[in-house]
């Protein structure tokens, strides 16, 4: 019988405003503590402004000042998101991590490029219901992100 020669312990869940999002966090919490894992939520956004753009986790949303008029709007929203894991994964002993990725590249590029720098053992994404030309055309950010990274990924419907 062979070796099981794979560890879990990083595991990386992009957040952002959809349901879908919500339940690929639900998934990475279980996975998380079935495994005794730490898990990282973020959420990427791209800026024009390379004065914000940080390719890094901004851990602590405190620091976003107002006249960071761009990050002001997407610390609001990210706060629902952010709280809502933070309370899950506190009330079940679970690590997390969790911040805003500001970066001048699209967000799928930006969430390939997190999970590689941070080593990540394991990305929980949130497949996106939507339709249209554009969806057809250039897939999801979810296809994108499992096309681009090497690292295994789940991606929750």
């Amino acid at each position: 019988m062979s070796l099981i020669n794979a560890r879990i312990s990083k595991i990386l869940v992009p957040l952002d405003d959809s349901e879908s999002s919500m339940k690929a966090s639900d998934y990475a919490l279980l996975i998380t503590k079935g495994l005794n894992a730490e898990l990282i939520a973020i959420h990427a956004v791209r800026t024009e402004d390379a004065l914000v753009a940080t390719d890094s986790l901004i851990e602590n949303l405190d620091t976003i000042t107002t006249q960071d008029s761009i990050l002001q709007k997407v610390k609001a929203n990210a706060e629902k998101w952010f709280s809502t894991i933070k309370e899950k994964s506190n009330a079940n002993g679970i690590r997390l991590r969790s911040g805003l990725v500001v970066s001048s590249i699209e967000v799928d590029d930006a969430i390939v490029n997190y999970a590689e720098r941070e080593n990540v053992d394991l990305i929980v994404r949130g497949e996106e219901e939507k339709s249209g030309l554009k969806q057809r055309l250039h897939g999801s950010t979810a296809s994108h992100v499992a096309i681009q990274t090497k690292r295994p990924i789940l991606i929750v419907k």
